[in-house]
């Protein structure tokens, strides 16, 4: 009965390890590629494919694609494995290290400005894995793919257009402030004018009390006058 529980138990153990195997097997590795790298004038270009894969006598096989998925190159490699040169699309030299593999491309030209993407494969021992970085622009100097023109025209124009509205905002400050001041000077104006009519009412008002006194003055003698006729 013992003997029974113990094997279902290894039994267990040995199928729980297996599936922990396999879903690490199916992680993916990560790959990390530059944005861009820059061919020097001899139509050289190394591309340095960098990765979190960690072991030792596994079989690692390195892919270099372009972005129509065309193959450059290829070679199969391990920790122990020499540098080595490989014949496709390109002619390239493949140079393991630690975490990274570097791939030299010769006979680069203008015609093959592009996007090269390095995919990392885990071929042995199992379980497969796999991993594709996100891609390097290789360029010649004083050439730039279509693609990147086209992202530095979408710079400019950013731009023109965060210009564009800093100049708009400024116009409307100037034109608020024009317009307050007009404001301000006109209700002022409209104060004085107000205060220069009161102004004339009151300095009129005496003149016509001094002339009805005068009249009234004058009244009575031209009564004490009529009376000395009589």
């Amino acid at each position: 009965m013992r003997l029974t529980n113990i094997m279902e138990h290894s039994r267990f153990l040995v199928l729980g390890f297996i599936c922990l195997q396999i879903e690490l097997g199916f992680q993916d590795i990560q790959v990390f590629q530059p944005r861009f790298l820059e061919a020097n004038s001899d139509g050289e270009a190394t591309l340095v494919c960098s990765h979190d894969h960690t072991g030792h006598a596994v079989e690692l096989q390195v892919t270099i694609r372009k972005t129509n998925q065309e193959e450059v190159c290829n070679g199969t490699y391990n920790s122990t494995t020499k540098p080595f040169q490989t014949r496709a699309r390109f002619h390239c030299w493949i140079q393991p290290g630690e975490g990274n593999v570097s791939v030299t491309i010769y006979g680069f030209n203008s015609s093959a400005i592009d996007y090269y993407f390095c995919k990392l494969e885990r071929v042995h021992p199992p379980v497969y894995q796999s991993g594709i970085g996100n891609g390097t622009l290789i360029y010649i100097a004083g050439k730039k793919h279509p693609s990147s023109a086209a992202l530095d025209l979408k710079d400019q124009l950013f731009q023109v257009t965060l210009l564009l509205a800093v100049f708009a905002f400024i116009l409307l400050i100037y034109s608020i402030a024009i317009t307050f001041v007009h404001f301000h000077s006109k209700r002022e104006k409209g104060t004085t004018t107000e205060l220069d009519h009161n102004s004339v009412y009151e300095k009129m008002a005496p003149t016509v009390n001094g002339d009805q006194s005068r009249r009234n003055t004058k009244t009575p003698n031209l009564v004490g006058s009529h009376h000395r006729l009589a």
